[in-house]
C-alpha cells in the first residue's frame, strides 16, 4: 500500500516541473512517513536487547553469589591439575532429563581470567537446540564450576517464563578426571521434569 501511494504521488509530482520545491518537500515527507516507523522499530529493538543483556548479567551475578554463599569457598587458587584439564583438554558432556540421557555435540570451551575471576564460555548443541553458557570456576576444597545456560531457540527449548534461568553447577573429581553435577531451572531445583544430573569427561 505504501509503495502504491509513493508511486502515485511521485507521478503527480513529476508532472509539476514548475513547482520543484513543492515536489522535493512532498518527497521528504513521504520518505519520513515510510522510514520513520522503521527507524523507531530498529532503535526499540536495539534498546530492548541492551536492556535484556543488562538484566541477564545482574541476574547471573545474583544467582552466582547465592551459590557461593552456600559453599563458603576457600580462596586458595584453583587446582593446577584441574586448570590444565579444563583449559587444554577436549570434553564430552551429557545430562539427564526425565531419566533420559542427552549428549552434547560440538562442545567448545573458552576460558578467560579477568581480574582474577575465572570466567568461561561454553557452547554446544543437544536435542533442545544450540546453546551458550556463561560461568565461573571456583576454588574450593574441590574445584567447582557454575554457569547459566541460554538456548538460541528458547521457545523450542521451553526456556521461557518461569523457566528462563537454567543453572548448572558441578565439582571436579581428581581421581576420575571428570565433572559431576546437577542442573535445574531456577525455582525448580527438585522438580523431576525441570532438574537433573550432568557430567563432563575428557575425551
Amino acid at each position: 500500500m505504501r509503495t502504491l501511494i509513493f508511486s502515485t504521488l511521485l507521478i503527480i509530482c513529476s508532472a509539476c516541473d514548475d513547482d520543484c520545491e513543492r515536489t522535493k518537500l512532498i518527497l521528504i515527507v513521504i520518505t519520513c512517513c515510510i522510514c520513520g516507523p522503521l527507524l523507531l522499530c530498529f532503535i526499540w529493538f536495539i534498546l530492548s536487547r541492551i536492556k535484556y543483556r543488562m538484566y541477564i548479567k545482574k541476574k547471573k551475578q545474583l544467582l552466582f553469589q547465592q551459590y557461593l554463599s552456600s559453599l563458603n569457598p576457600v580462596d586458595k587458587g584453583l587446582d593446577q591439575d584441574f586448570m590444565n584439564y579444563f583449559t587444554q583438554k577436549k570434553w564430552n558432556m551429557q545430562y539427564t532429563q526425565r531419566l533420559k540421557e542427552n549428549r552434547v555435540a560440538g562442545l567448545q570451551i573458552t576460558y578467560q581470567n579477568l581480574n582474577n575471576s575465572h570466567n568461561f564460555i561454553m557452547k554446544g548443541r543437544d536435542n533442545s537446540g544450540t546453546w551458550m553458557a556463561e560461568g565461573y570456576l571456583i576454588s574450593d576444597s574441590e574445584p567447582k564450576l557454575w554457569m547459566m545456560k541460554f538456548y538460541k531457540d528458547k521457545p523450542r527449548a521451553q526456556q521461557v517464563g518461569q523457566y528462563k534461568h537454567l543453572i548448572y553447577y558441578g565439582e571436579f573429581d581428581k581421581q576420575l578426571k571428570l565433572v559431576n553435577g546437577r542442573w535445574y531451572f531456577h525455582g525448580h531445583m527438585n522438580h523431576p521434569n525441570y532438574s537433573g544430573t550432568w557430567s563432563m569427561n575428557v575425551i
